[in-house]
């Protein structure tokens, strides 16, 4: 026996790998980030949908999606951010948003959701 075979890879099969289910939306990626820190059905998340009555999310929850949003998106949310501003799924999307496109804003820099774009 080969010692090395072990090892080698496998002859393809004409198979196709299985396709993750990996949000590459704004929008996704917030969805399934909060699904996971709460335990929401990811399917009922829209803009309209409120934080704390509908997904239960408490002020930790919001440090965690804090957190979060800081690894995902390379932003940081400013440490006074008043959270009480989110309450609804839009509200965060709108957040990311305005921390991306800030005039001045880089890489792991941010700002208020006030200056979020028009119309979002």
């Amino acid at each position: 026996m080969d010692i090395g075979s072990k090892w080698r890879t496998p002859a393809p099969t004409g198979r196709k790998a299985p396709q993750l289910d990996v949000p590459t939306t704004i929008e996704g990626k917030l969805a399934r980030i909060i699904c996971d820190i709460e335990g929401f059905d990811e399917g009922l998340m829209v803009n309209d949908t409120n934080l704390r009555a509908e997904v239960g999310m408490d002020s930790l929850d919001f440090v965690e999606l804090s957190l979060c949003i800081s690894e995902e998106f390379a932003l940081v949310v400013p440490d006074d951010y008043d959270f009480e501003r989110l309450v609804t799924f839009g509200d965060v999307v709108r957040l990311v948003f305005s921390l991306q496109s800030a005039p001045g804003a880089t890489a792991m820099g941010g700002v208020g959701a006030d200056d979020a774009p028009a119309g979002l």
